[in-house]
């Protein structure tokens, strides 16, 4: 084991360490660069683990740790793990990490997005500017049940990225699609976002892509509010679509593309269902015919042995040109059997929403409720909504400065008749 200590950096290699146990060797050595109260470690300066050719490890469970330097680097080679991760997925022992002064655009302030190594977060609370191109293509990321203040692109040969929730996106590019195969990328949340700066313009948007970097793109169950924009899309190839799967977009569809765009966008969500007859018994002789809202056909086959079938239906598209854009849901479904024909409208508007489907004989369309009518027509008008709701915004502003003016002229007025 080693540690090295300077007046701008802590450099630990060959071995595995806790926090605390550069800290013991920092009280050895008389080193004044970190401190520690009541489990609250704080480093005054870079914090870097490896050097890109001895193995080394840093695991830690339950501190809160604050690293005020410009550098926290992770060398190939060599990890850093925060909580612990049981078998079955779940995660406990979580830390704290604040990275006040890491400003750097690549991630935790590395200046080589080919040299770093493997990252595990598990249980934590991350407040750091961003991740961005922090880690190589062929390394292992695993960030799992944390908050994370502030937050990036991350790369990784068969990475998971899941239950995350972004409390708030800082840095030049913020929440980004990512690069890499990522084995899991489910249920993140976005509850604010970022600002992005695009010649004179200035947007705030949950997802930024960039196709050439990260391709063709799957945002799975994940949860976006508080955005101007639901995505920003550079004009650059790589790629030719967007996918929010099972998503909750509580905003409009509003996306900023940048000029010679060539990506579409789709929200769909996975129709799933079991179908049963009126004695709840599986069907497993019966074909299913599903057409979208402009009537195409976006499914036609038999159930499997479970009486299942497995799809994803679009809600909602644009087309690369922002020009084309539907709603594609309510669907409709013809379930046939040997002896029962039933038709059925599907409002494909929530993650989960269709587990089990009873088919009885019915010549008619029938729907899962009243309000699916009133719904459906509600999404067709949010197409024109989101036309004019920048143009809405932008006259109650003028309406607003307008009262002001006159407010402050009423009160001048009322001024001059009291000097009178």
């Amino acid at each position: 084991m080693s540690i090295i200590f300077t007046s701008s950096s802590i450099t630990v290699t060959d071995g595995t360490y806790t926090i605390d146990q550069i800290y013991q060797e920092a009280i050895n050595n008389n080193y004044t660069g970190m401190h520690n109260l009541d489990n609250n470690y704080i480093i005054d300066v870079d914090l870097i683990i490896g050097d890109g050719i001895i193995e080394t490890h840093l695991i830690d469970t339950n501190i809160n740790l604050t690293i005020k330097g410009e550098l926290f680097q992770i060398y190939y080679n060599s990890s850093v793990q925060f909580g612990e991760k049981r078998i079955n997925g779940s995660t406990l022992n979580g830390c704290t990490i604040n990275c006040p002064n890491i400003k750097n655009a690549y991630g935790f302030g590395c200046t080589d997005t080919n040299n770093s190594g493997d990252l595990f977060l598990y249980g934590s609370i991350i407040n750091i500017f961003g991740f961005w191109s922090f880690f190589k293509g062929d390394n292992h990321v695993e960030i799992i049940n944390c908050f994370v203040d502030g937050f990036g692109r991350i790369s990784g040969l068969n990475s998971i990225l899941k239950n995350i929730t972004y409390i708030k996106s800082h840095g030049k590019y913020g929440v980004i699609t990512t690069k890499g195969v990522i084995k899991e990328s489910i249920n993140n949340k976005v509850y604010d976002s970022l600002e992005v700066t695009y010649g004179d313009v200035s947007t705030r948007c949950s997802v930024y892509h960039n196709p050439n970097y990260a391709g063709d793109q799957r945002i799975i169950r994940g949860e976006f509010d508080g955005y101007q924009y639901l995505a920003y899309i550079e004009d650059e190839s790589g790629g030719t679509k967007l996918e929010f799967v099972d998503s909750i977009i509580k905003g409009t569809y509003d996306i900023y593309r940048e000029d010679n765009n060539y990506i579409d966008f789709f929200h769909k969500f996975t129709f799933n269902p079991t179908f049963v007859d009126s004695n709840n018994n599986i069907i497993n002789d019966a074909n299913i015919e599903i057409t979208d809202k402009l009537g195409n056909v976006v499914f036609n086959d038999s159930v499997d042995i479970n009486g299942q079938i497995n799809v994803e239906l679009i809600k909602y598209f644009s087309d690369k040109n922002n020009i084309d854009s539907a709603y594609m849901t309510p669907h409709t479904m013809i379930v046939t059997t040997d002896t029962t024909t039933m038709t059925r409208k599907l409002l494909m508007d929530y993650p989960d929403k269709y587990n089990i489907i009873s088919v009885s004989s019915d010549s008619d369309v029938s729907s899962d409720s009243d309000c699916d009518t009133i719904i459906s027509k509600f999404d067709e008008t949010n197409i024109k909504l989101d036309n004019i709701h920048i143009d809405v915004r932008q006259l109650m502003l003028e309406l607003i400065d307008e009262v002001n003016d006159n407010q402050e002229l009423i009160e001048s007025n009322h001024k001059i008749r009291l000097r009178l």
